[in-house]
C-alpha cells in the first residue's frame, strides 16, 4: 500500500492505525530522511536520495514478502508507479491511498504538530509547507481509495483487508 497526501493530510496517522490492526511494517519517508540526515535541508537532491532509499528498502521488504505501508507525500505520478512495479515484481497487492482533510483541521493538525501537543511522526513540515506542496502534487491517475481522514478510517481497513484477503480486525479497546 502506497499513501500519498500533502503534509497534515493525517498520511502517518492513517499508517500508525493500519500497523495497529494489521502485520505490516511501515516505511516512513520522514524516518528515512532522518536516519540519512539528522540535520536535513530538505533539497532536491537530498530528497532523491530518500525516495531513492525508499524504494529499495520497499523492493526488499516486499521481496522478503512483508506487507509494507509506504508513508510518504509520494507527490509524483512517476514515483507511484515505480513503487506499484516494485510491487508487481513482488507478486505483491498494490492500493494507493490519497489521504485528504478539510483545509481547517489540515492547518490545526500542523499548528499542534510544531507546537509538540500532536505526533509529529518525524515530520517537520508545516502550513508553509504544505502551502508550497499543493501546487507539486500532480494528479492521481492510478487506481486510488481517497480518504478523508477527518471522519471515518473505516474505509481503508476494508480494503486493506480485502487486499490482504483477510477480515477487517475489530477496532481495539482502549482503557
Amino acid at each position: 500500500m502506497l499513501i500519498a497526501g500533502l503534509p497534515g493530510t493525517g498520511k502517518s496517522h492513517l499508517a500508525a492505525a493500519l500497523a495497529a490492526r494489521f502485520p505490516l511494517i511501515v516505511l516512513r519517508s520522514d524516518e528515512v530522511r532522518k536516519a540519512l540526515y539528522p540535520v536535513p535541508r530538505y533539497t532536491r537532491g537530498e530528497s532523491s536520495v530518500v525516495y531513492l532509499t525508499c524504494y529499495a528498502l520497499l523492493e526488499t521488504l516486499l521481496m522478503d514478502g512483508y506487507a509494507v505501508v509506504f508513508d510518504a507525500t509520494n507527490l509524483l505520478r512517476r514515483g507511484r508507479k515505480h513503487a506499484g512495479s516494485l510491487a508487481a515484481a513482488a507478486g505483491a497487492p498494490f492500493l494507493v491511498v490519497v489521504t485528504v482533510s478539510p483545509p481547517e483541521i489540515v492547518a490545526q493538525r500542523l499548528r499542534r504538530r510544531i507546537a509538540g501537543v500532536a505526533a509529529a511522526y518525524s515530520s517537520d513540515a508545516d502550513l508553509r509547507v504544505h502551502e508550497r506542496l499543493a501546487g507539486t502534487m500532480e494528479t492521481v491517475n492510478e487506481p486510488a481509495l481517497i480518504v478523508d481522514t477527518s471522519v471515518s478510517l473505516d474505509p481503508v481497513f476494508d480494503a486493506l483487508a480485502a487486499l490482504l484477503d483477510r477480515p477487517a480486525p475489530k477496532e481495539l479497546e482502549t482503557t
